[in-house]
């Protein structure tokens, strides 16, 4: 039967049934054949109410299921709809509990008890609540379910529903009239669940709802919503009970028990701060009847009164005032009550503080009066108030700034209109002269302008830097405001303190329509700045061709200078240049401005006109290198041979340029191609000199004077040569250059080319037959008999020289004509030294071979053997060491070859150093030994080095830092582990008595913390000021360390003199 019910088998059913099989029999699992049938959904199969062992009828199981045609078949054959599980469960109560609305509409429609409950308790509208399915709460309220049935524990629906913070779910509920009060058994009701779990808007819900605010749970000490909200320190909560007027009596209870009323947070605020600041006025009311300190302060000076101001709220600031709440108690900034409230437009509590007499002009800290912040802010209300109540009207800040001002750099009108008629001081500057008109025209307000014009401004006011408010107009390019003011006929040439005028401040900046507006008002088109330049100078400066035009319309000089000065030499850039007396048209040339330049030129711009250092157009022009602008000037007759002060002319700026095209078109109108500067500097000489190969052949076909001299006797061959530029000696002597011509020290070019040992021009001269005999006056030859000893103005000789470029066979020739192997230079490097220094170790060898001093030391005291070691040259120190230089022998400030290899980490040469018995605890002139270079440098290769030679481990420097305490500041924990094995004084302090596990500490090094506390480092060991360790850490706030420590038996009542160091916790905030 079971099998076949199982199956679907209905005709074997029948046949069963036929011979008396037993419809009722069950399985070992209660299962009959009717609800297997029903679990696999075959209706023709089932029978009615038979249920499991468990209770369970087809039709729960058929709701259980989600099977809607079972479960109607089951109806329609008069199932019994209200049959429960043995644990209660109804099938409408797990339709609810599986959300299936189709099936509780259809249970609902036959009848289902809507109110029955499991055994616990919970209805079906308690289920649909718990599972936040509002369709299926909706059928059942229409229906009439209980909305305020409860379980066993008192739970309601709606306290469900906002213990789960389902937020639209309690809104519907609470549209259906609930006892919003209901409580749990524990007294708990929906909005203490809501305010406990912090759900603030299912909180804002109830309350809508009018909740009760106050109703408290049963347990405990009767806690009310609001203690709760306290306890979870939820200030958003605190403050929507409070404003829902929650009843503060368990504040009285607190005051009554001697709570302490004015007891602060960290930011030294009291209750009655806090009160004053979140609008709580009962609390503030109770706090005053309980002599709270009206005028306890917050850290930063804000009192309640000023808090109150701040947030608007005239209730509480009436009540502080009366209590007498000092009015004009000042804030750290200087800010005080009335100040605060004229900036937050706190209208009304601006009139309540001035009827309790407020000093209506008390200023802040920069000197700002209430009635200033309130132009500031644009306030016209509070500010009628001020001035009403006798405000002083032109009382300024600490900078000068007015009211008026303010007013006008806020473009506020209505502001300004109410300042003027109450007698504002109209023509009132700040501390640097900026009057209020000022302030409107740099603003471009021109309807303030007017008001103020109106009210007799003086238009020509201007500030410390001479600046007028047409000039600032003009400045800015307001055209229109420029029209108004000059309407009111102002000093159109006033100028500023530099001597600028409105018309070349606008000029400057190329605002043309303000130009042609002041030269339409009849402006000086010839007025100049103090440094001389005129508007029409500025106007060629800037290349624009237009102004020019305007103002040459307009009658401006176009020969008019700079004044007297000199600029910058003539390879200066001269258009930075001031006080040159360059003309406009010098300053279109310099601006490469072709256009300008022909207009000027066809205005009859006189063209040789020069700058005061003798620059002219044409000279200008060549720097340019703007070969376009010298033809226009040479077609127009400019001098080309004219030169500045100092001799150069066009050609020579052409030729020094390499500007090739320009020389050729100053060549072909008859330039001088000798004519030289003053220090007899010629165009083929400076060609030579910076090596312009093909200028200097096209200068030769111009046949100059070839030998021609500067003021030195230097021939352009001499110059070439000195510089080796080899092609450009070629040419010379290719046309014929007198190849002995000498300078007037007596070197000849041979003599050069020997001195700087360049064999390739010392060949190219001799195939020229240079004389090779000649001599530098009454010295010596050029190749032989030379003063080997004698030096360049550095001390530095030809040994010496010849060492330094590492040329063996020039030191082994000079070393033969007996030079002086040990000769220093000024500052005592000496041939040795440097050929240490420069790594030639041949050469180092070679000197020795000769004698030289071995030992000998620079002025600052160091040897070869230190130099060597500094350069990391292990190949150069083992030949001195070979040749028994002084192992030990330190610089002046105590610096030995082997401090200097371990400052370098060169392990290979500190071995070497040991190897031939280096002092391996020798110190520098501050106490730092070798093995201290080498622990800072974190260096363990040569730590290990000194060690296994007996290095002193715990050898301390001048200031008593050891090794071991470098490698902890320094945070180097394989080298900490390293020494430690090496067994130092683990305790071993600096002179201020840190010890090593100390500043470990200090720093934060947490692993060499636990690596010197594993080796028993002095886990109280203070320094001399009387911090410990412990102290340390809990100073840093690090709770590791102060764990690790702690572990390791640190003493927790250690004092630092008065301090403690629970103090200290507290203080830091880790308690």
């Amino acid at each position: 039967m079971h099998v076949s019910a199982q199956e679907g088998n209905t005709n074997i059913i029948k046949l069963l049934l036929e011979n008396k099989g037993d419809i009722d029999r069950r399985r070992d699992n209660g299962e009959t054949p009717l609800s297997i049938a029903c679990q696999q959904n075959h209706i023709e199969t089932a029978d009615i109410n038979q249920s499991k062992d468990n209770g369970a009828t087809p039709l729960l199981v058929a709701c259980a299921n989600n099977d809607l045609k079972v479960v109607n078949v089951l109806l329609d054959n008069k199932a019994d709809i209200n049959r429960c599980s043995h644990d209660g469960l109804s099938p409408l109560l797990v339709a609810c509990i599986n959300q299936n609305a189709d099936i509780v509409k259809v249970l609902v429609d036959n009848m289902a008890d809507i109110n029955q409950c499991t055994n616990i308790g919970r209805s079906p509208l308690h289920m649909a609540s718990e599972k936040n399915c509002i369709e299926i709460v909706k059928v059942l309220l229409a229906n009439k379910a209980d909305i305020n049935q409860c379980g066993d524990d008192g739970v309601s629906p709606l306290y469900i529903a906002c213990q789960m913070n389902y937020l639209e779910l309690v809104k519907f509920l609470l549209e259906n009239k609930p006892d919003i009060n209901k409580c749990t058994n524990t007294g708990a009701s929906p909005l203490f669940i809501a305010v406990q779990l912090k759900h603030t808007e299912v909180v804002k819900c109830l309350l809508d709802h009018k909740a009760d605010i106050n109703k408290c749970v049963d347990t405990g000490h009767g806690e009310s919503p609001l203690y709760v909200a306290c306890e979870n320190n939820d200030i958003m909560l605190v403050n929507i009970l409070l404003s829902n007027k929650a009843d503060t009596n368990w504040l009285r209870l607190l005051l009554e028990n001697k709570a302490d009323i004015d007891k602060c947070r960290n930011n030294g605020a009291s209750s009655l701060c806090v009160a004053c600041q979140n609008n709580h006025l009962e609390i503030v009311r109770l706090l005053l009847e309980n002599k709270a300190d009206i005028h306890k302060c917050t850290t930063g000076g804000l009192s309640p009164l000023f808090l109150a101001c701040e947030n608007d709220n005239i209730e509480i600031v009436n009540s502080l005032l009366e209590n007498k709440a000092d009015i004009n108690k000042s804030t750290d900034i200087g800010e005080y009550p009335l100040f605060r409230a004229c900036k937050t437009n706190h209208t009304e509590i601006v009139k309540l503080l001035i009827d309790y007499k407020a000093d209506i002009n008390q200023s802040k800290d920069n000197g700002a009066t209430p009635l200033l912040v309130a132009c500031a802010n644009n306030d016209l209300k509070v500010a009628n108030v001020l001035l009403d109540n006798k405000a002083d009207i032109n009382r300024c800040s600490h900078d000068g700034l007015s009211p008026l001002m303010v007013a006008c750099i806020n473009q506020n009108a209505d502001i300004v209109k109410v300042l003027v008629d109450n007698m504002a001081d109209i023509n009132q500057c700040t501390n640097i002269g900026r009057s209020p008109l000022y302030m409107a025209s740099e603003d471009n307000c021109i309807e303030i302008v007017k008001v103020l014009l109106a009210n007799k401004a003086d238009i020509n006011q201007c500030g410390d830097d001479g600046v007028s408010p047409l000039y600032i107009a003009c400045q800015m390019n307001y055209l229109e405001l420029v029209k108004f003011l000059l309407e009111n006929k102002p000093d159109i040439n006033k100028c500023t303190n530099t001597g600028a005028s409105p018309l070349f401040i606008a000029l400057q900046l190329k605002h043309t329509e303000v130009v042609k507006c002041l030269l339409d008002h009849k402006a000086d088109v010839n007025k100049c700045v103090d440094t001389g330049e005129s508007p029409l100078y500025v106007a060629c400066e800037n290349n624009d061709i237009m102004l020019v035009n305007i103002l040459l319309s307009n009658r401006a000089n176009i020969n008019w200078c700079k004044k007297n000065g000199e600029s910058p030499l003539y390879t200066a850039d001269i258009n930075q240049s001031k006080n040159n007396g360059a003309t406009p048209l010098l300053v279109a040339c310099a601006n490469n401005d072709l256009k300008v330049a022909n207009v000027l030129l066809d205005n009859k711009a006189d063209i040789n006109r020069c700058s005061h250092d003798g620059l002219s157009p044409l000279m200008v022009a060549c720097i340019n290198q703007n070969a376009d602008i010298v033809k226009v000037l040479v077609d127009n007759m400019a001098d080309i041979n004219q030169c500045t002060n100092i001799g150069r002319s066009p050609l020579y700026m052409a030729s020094e340029d390499n500007c090739i095209e320009i020389v050729k078109v100053l060549l072909a109108n008859k330039a001088d191609i000798n004519q030289c500067g003053d220090d007899g500097v010629s165009p083929l000489y400076i060609a030579c000199q910076m090596n312009y190969l093909e200028l200097v052949k096209f200068l030769l076909e111009n046949k100059p004077d070839i030998n021609k001299c500067t003021n030195t006797g230097a021939s352009p061959l001499f110059i070439a040569l000195q510089l080796k530029h080899t092609e450009v000696v070629k040419c010379l002597l290719d046309h014929k250059a007198d190849v002995n011509k000498c300078v007037d020290t007596g070197e000849s070019p041979l003599y050069v080319a020997c001195e700087y040992n360049d064999i390739m021009l010392v060949n190219i001269l001799l195939s020229n037959k240079a004389n090779i005999n000649w001599c530098k006056k009454m010295e010596n030859l050029p190749l032989y008999t030379a003063d080997i000893h004698k030096c360049t103005t550095g001390g530095l000789s030809p040994l010496f020289l010849a060492c330094e470029n590492d040329n063996i066979e020039i030191v082994n020739s000079l070393l033969e004509n007996k030079a002086d192997i040990n000769k220093s230079t000024d500052i005592g490097e000496y041939p040795l030294f440097r050929a240490c220094k420069t790594n030639h170790t041949e050469i180092v060898k070679l000197l020795i071979d000769y004698k030289a001093d071995i030992n000998q030391s620079k002025d600052n005291g160091a040897t070869p053997l230190l130099v060597a070691c500094a350069k990391n040259d292990l190949e150069v120190a083992n030949v001195l060491l070979d040749n028994k230089a002084d192992i030990n022998r330190c610089s002046h400030d105590g610096l030995s070859p082997l401090l200097v290899a371990c400052i370098n980490q060169n392990a290979d040469i500190v071995k070497v150093l040991v190897d031939n018995m280096a002092d391996i605890n020798q110190c520098t002139n501050i106490g730092r030994s070798p093995l201290h270079m080498a622990s800072e440098k974190n260096c363990i290769e040569i730590v290990k080095v000194l060690l296994a030679n007996k290095a002193d481990i715990n050898q301390c420097g001048d200031d008593g830092v050891s090794p071991l305490y470098i490698a902890c500041q320094m945070n180097y924990l394989e080298l900490v582990k390293f020494l430690l094995e090496n067994k130092p004084d683990i305790n071993k302090c600096t002179n201020t008595g840190a010890s090593p596990l100390f500043i470990a500490v200090h720093l934060k090094h947490t692993e060499v913390v636990k690596c010197l506390l594993d080796h028993k480092a002095d886990v109280n060991k203070c320094v001399d000021t009387g911090e410990s360790p412990l102290y340390v850490a809990c100073e840093n706030n690090d709770k590791m360390l102060v764990n690790i420590l702690l572990s390791n038996k640190a003493n927790i009542n250690w004092c630092k003199k008065m301090e403690n160091l629970l103090y200290i916790l507290f203080v830091r905030g880790t308690l």
